[in-house]
């Protein structure tokens, strides 16, 4: 069995609200990273880079589903995936994984990180707004 997380049913129109503020994160993350020292902590860009991508999931899941992710953000494919079926590419899908599995190290960790990672995750974050963007228009 596929664990979904505590989905939160929301108003009809709050997807536009997360759309907005993912893009936000995701411009935000894009000048942090442009901005970043190749020897800088990388850890608040990566952050950003997460809450962009938790936000361009829940446009999805709320637009066509009427439901958010609340609380369990490892089972964030899993919701995306219950509201799209065979439409989430697998490079989508993996992406967001990466990006997730970064989350909680970025936020609470001691670990410094890396401009590297960053920019994996940031290209990521690209495909995975490039494919949110084009599921929000088809609607």
């Amino acid at each position: 069995m596929i664990r979904k997380g505590t989905p939160k049913t929301v108003p009809s129109e709050h997807w536009k609200g997360r759309r907005d503020n993912a893009r936000a994160f995701h411009e935000a993350a894009r000048t942090q990273l442009t901005l970043l020292d190749d020897s800088a902590n990388a850890n608040p860009v990566i952050s950003l880079i997460a809450s962009a991508a938790i936000g361009y999931a829940d446009a999805v899941t709320s637009r066509q589903k009427g439901i958010v992710n609340q609380e369990h953000h490892d089972t964030i494919v899993a919701l995306l995936r219950s509201a799209v079926g065979n439409k989430l590419p697998p490079s989508v899908a993996k992406g967001l994984v990466s990006i997730l599995k970064e989350k909680s190290t970025s936020q609470y960790g001691v670990r410094h990180g890396r401009k590297e990672t960053a920019t994996k995750l940031f290209a990521s974050l690209e495909e995975l707004a490039g494919w949110v963007e084009r599921q929000l228009i088809n609607v």
